[in-house]
């Protein structure tokens, strides 16, 4: 069954799920094995976004319709979603959100066809909150991942094919190394695992946003809420309760448990997955940059006031709840773009806590992949991230404006003397008790005009008191000066005796003194009992916030202790590994330490190197007056060594040439350290020796092979031409010889033709070793035009057109181009078809990156490409190569005479031109000829 329009269905309550599909390449598989397995009462409705390949798309519904008995319909027009159909988001077009209601929208070309599932995503957890469901398939790149960020931030829920069944595992395995899945499954075990999910969140009231549940339920839910307290020690007791019940929820299903009482008692005796559930109550979901308008107005809204109200030049923030630290540096970014545009000094302290450990370690770690920097606009990426093995690391600048530590800032004392904190998206998961706590705590933090930031659906509804908005729409908030009100106590007393009027009129006139004068001084002393109460208590109050600034500084520089030691055991790793000897010497030029290889090399100990002068260690005399002077020269000139080689003699190997290079080792403790790096490259200056004496022989054979060659060319092809003279007299001049010895004679001249171009070739093939190679620029159509000329009787002779177009001027060796062209052209005449008017064309094009690429030339060089195309009898390609292979020929003399040598001398010839030369060709169909010259 298939319907174009769902507006035939009626507008449906919204209290079942919504399950939303997004696959890209090798997904059609994927989708129609989900929607098989679909049963068709599952209560849940299906979306599936078209991102699939252009050969199925257009037919997706079709194909689905064939998969199940559950109506699928196409969305044309109104998006009215119902339980148990599946519903196909259009090729080209995206879901998006339009007064709170999904309306279709045609993606552009502008737009990014590889969002289009983030899109269909965030609008799904916009509409639906903890109903969404989102379902990532087979696909590449990462688009779904940020999408599935929005609906774990709404309480929805996130699976994933395994990467193992998936044809491109590049989607999947992106939201996976993002931790934000929670289940990863075969694409036909989903849809039972989507059944149970709905019964597990409907057991559990987790689609709910109800608070309270109930009685006996509720008991339990504290049971639980009290058994993570007692384990990690942070009360969930004030958190909302639905984002507990849908962590709950999860892990209930995770360990097959049909009811919250069995998951208690499962709970209770499982530590591990006590730690499983409070990672499950946590949303870690946060990104660089979130709300780029938020961003864009901390400037004027924020900066600006900070800096005017900055005390020691300097500017403490405190980053609360700061999940894996990505809201902590994208707020040092925007700070230091912000001081560096105004030349500002101002020292930036962020202090970023949160209370998992797991996500406090990512944080410090400063490393992010590219689904995670996909905010980050390029100038950003390239100014605060450096790029190494495919992941984003933030820059030192940056990183250390940042100081990360596990904190609670619920129950664990605040910072004080804070200028700026923002706690984004964090207070919406707490009740109303929580949020007047946390910001009691924040006002505390901050000085006095110190600035408060809040998330996008956050306020301080429950502390207008303690704040004042500076920008309501951004949640920018500024803090309120608070006086203390101190009241007085009253004491009266009213003694009345009896005696004369008098006396008793001067007693009560003297007690009424008396009685005002105590309370003066009882209000006086109560009032500095009051401050000095005050003072300790905030004297206290200061401790406190000291000692958790100080246990924040000192987690961080355990971490980066930690870190340190890691890096100097994988340096030390390094040079412990590394095969040439190594030394440490000080400003001295004492010998601090040494690697494994140096002890080897020199068969000595560290009891005789370390702590001994360098020029006087082992049986090496290092005590060279030039090689001192280098090393002297490095502390006044700050110069290196490099690549000096020293000439010493060893007691029981001899003499050795050595390589040194001495660095500097930049911030040593103690200063002026330096790396020493030897070599021994005896072995290399023998064999380089040898190898010079090798090439001074060669180039003495040579030079007797190139007088033998010139003797050759005189003394073999002379008598040769004296044989084809002196045939062709006899032809022309013997009237009586008969035919057989006229037979003979010509079979002689043939064959002494044959045996002197034969030679010629040879003597031009070596030739190309001997002569000169100056090449110079040079004009091709001068060149071709002069071979013309010199073939003119031959082309004559075969009737032969050839068609020139324009030709370059390149730099080249131009007589031996010019042997290579004649090579070429001649053969073009020699191997004509018969009956055929031989057609010979010589072009030049610019030739394509791919066609450079796949003969192997250098991408970084240009080159010039000369085509020579002819119509005649062409070869099978599978003598492609061949053909340029010494004395390798296709015919015979009979048929075709030459030597075998043309082609060999002309891939030679462009060889030494740094070049290169092609060939296609079919029987009958002619041949074409391709030769690349660097430009």
């Amino acid at each position: 069954m298939k319907l174009t329009d769902t507006k035939l269905f009626e507008k449906t309550t919204q209290n079942f799920p919504v399950v939303g599909f997004g696959a890209s390449e090798g997904g059609l598989d994927a989708i129609k094995k989900v929607v098989k397995a679909i049963p068709v009462n599952s209560g849940m409705a299906y979306v599936i976004v078209q991102h699939l390949s252009s050969d199925h798309a257009g037919s997706l519904p079709e194909i689905l319709t064939q998969q199940t008995e559950i109506p699928v319909h196409e969305i044309i027009n109104d998006i009215n979603l119902a339980p148990d159909h599946i519903y196909i988001i259009p090729e080209n077009t995206n879901l998006i959100v339009q007064d709170g209601v999904l309306k279709l929208h045609q993606r552009t070309r502008n737009e990014r066809r590889t969002a289009s599932i983030d899109v269909f995503f965030e609008s799904l957890a916009e509409v639906y909150q903890s109903f969404a469901i989102g379902v990532i398939l087979s696909g590449t790149a990462f688009d779904g991942t940020f999408g599935f960020k929005k609906i774990k931030e709404v309480g929805g829920t996130t699976l994933v094919q395994d990467p193992e069944t998936a044809e491109f595992k590049g989607m999947p395995q992106s939201a996976i190394d993002a931790d934000i899945v929670d289940y990863v499954l075969a694409p036909e075990l989903i849809p039972a695992q989507l059944v149970e999910i709905r019964k597990s969140y409907t057991t559990n009231h987790a689609f709910s946003n109800e608070e309270h549940l109930p009685k006996n339920e509720e008991e339990i839910l504290l049971q639980i809420i009290n058994l993570i307290f007692l384990r990690t020690g942070n009360d969930f007791r004030h958190y909302k309760h639905p984002t507990i019940r849908r962590g709950i929820a999860k892990r209930m299903l995770m360990s097959q448990k049909e009811n919250l009482q069995a998951y208690y008692n499962h709970l209770r005796n499982d530590k591990r997955e006590q730690d499983l559930l409070f990672n499950d109550f946590l949303i870690p979901v946060t990104y660089f940059f979130r709300d780029h308008n938020f961003f864009d107005s901390l400037p004027a809204l924020a900066f600006t006031q900070l800096v005017q109200n900055t005390t020691n030049n300097n500017l403490r923030i405190w980053i609360a709840g700061c999940s894996t630290g990505e809201e902590a540096y994208s707020l040092a970014i925007a700070l230091h773009e912000y001081l560096a545009e105004r030349n500002s000094a101002i020292k930036v302290q962020i202090f970023a806590s949160d209370i998992s450990e797991k996500y406090i370690t990512k944080a410090r770690t400063a490393i992010y992949s590219p689904q995670d920097v996909q905010q980050v606009s390029p100038t950003r990426l390239q100014r605060y991230f450096t790029k190494r093995d495919g992941h984003y690391h933030i820059n030192k600048v940056i990183r250390d404006m940042c100081i990360f530590a596990v904190h609670n800032f619920i129950k664990d004392p605040p910072f004080a003397r804070i200028d700026l904190v923002s706690c984004r998206n964090v207070l919406l998961y707490l009740d109303s008790f929580l949020q007047n706590k946390v910001l009691s705590s924040f006002h505390y933090s901050l000085k006095d005009k110190g600035i408060l930031v809040l998330g996008k659906s956050e306020s301080i509804a429950n502390g207008q008191k303690l704040f004042e908005p500076i920008e309501k729409h951004e949640k920018i908030y500024v803090r309120k000066f608070m006086t203390e009100d101190y009241m007085s106590e009253t004491f009266t007393s009213a003694i009345i005796t009896t005696g004369d009027k008098k006396e008793t009129s001067n007693i009560k006139a003297s007690n009424e003194l008396q009685i005002k004068k105590l309370q003066n001084d009882l209000a006086l002393a109560n009032e500095d009992l009051k401050r000095i109460t005050l003072e300790l208590e905030t004297a206290n109050e200061h401790i406190k916030s000291n000692h958790t600034e100080l246990s924040f500084i000192n987690d961080e520089l355990t971490n980066r202790q930690e870190q340190l030691i890691s890096m100097r055991n994988y340096s030390e790793s390094i040079v412990n590994t590394i095969r040439e000897p190594l030394l440490i010497i000080d400003r001295d030029f004492f010998v601090k330490s040494a690697n494994p290889a140096f002890y080897k090399y020199f068969e000595t100990t560290e009891e005789e190197t370390e702590g001994h002068s360098f020029f006087e260690i082992g049986d090496c005399q290092w005590d060279i007056p030039e090689f001192k002077e280098l090393l002297f020269k490095m502390f006044s000139e700050k110069k290196s060594v490099l690549d000096f080689k020293v000439d010493t003699l060893c007691n029981g190997t001899g003499k050795k040439i050595m390589i040194v290079n001495a660095y500097q080792i930049q911030n040593s403790q103690p200063a002026g350290l330096i790396l020493l790096a030897i070599e021994d490259i005896t072995d290399l200056e023998t064999t380089n020796v040898l190898l010079k004496k090798k090439n001074l022989e060669l180039e003495k054979y040579n030079e007797q092979l190139k007088v033998i060659t010139t003797g050759a060319s005189n003394n073999i092809q002379e008598p040769l031409r004296k044989i084809q003279m002196f045939c062709k007299r006899i032809l022309d001049n013997e009237k009586n010889l008969t035919e057989s010895g006229l037979h003979n004679l010509e079979r002689i001249r043939i064959a002494s033709s044959n045996m002197n171009q034969f030679i010629t070739d040879l003597i031009d093939y070596s030739r190309i070793n001997f002569n000169e190679k100056e090449s110079q620029r040079t004009d091709l159509n001068v060149i071709v035009k002069k071979i013309i000329a010199d073939l003119k009787d031959y082309i004559l002779e075969k009737n032969a057109i050839i068609t020139v177009d324009t030709l370059p001027q390149v730099r080249i060796v131009p007589h031996q181009m010019q042997k290579l062209f004649n090579n070429l052209i001649a053969n073009a005449l020699k191997y004509t078809k018969e009956n055929t008017i031989p057609q010979i064309k010589i072009e030049a094009e610019e030739p394509s990156k791919e066609e450079m690429n796949q003969i192997g030339a250098n991408s970084e060089i240009n080159y010039t490409k000369i085509k020579i195309s002819d119509n005649g009898i062409g070869f099978s390609m599978e003598y492609q190569t061949k053909i340029f292979e010494p004395f390798y020929r296709l015919h015979s003399n009979d048929q075709y005479t030459g030597s075998g040598l043309g082609l060999t001398i002309s891939k030679k010839i462009i060889a030494d031109h740094n070049g290169f030369i092609t060939v296609t060709s079919n029987i009958n169909h002619g041949s074409i000829f391709s030769v690349y010259i660097p430009s």
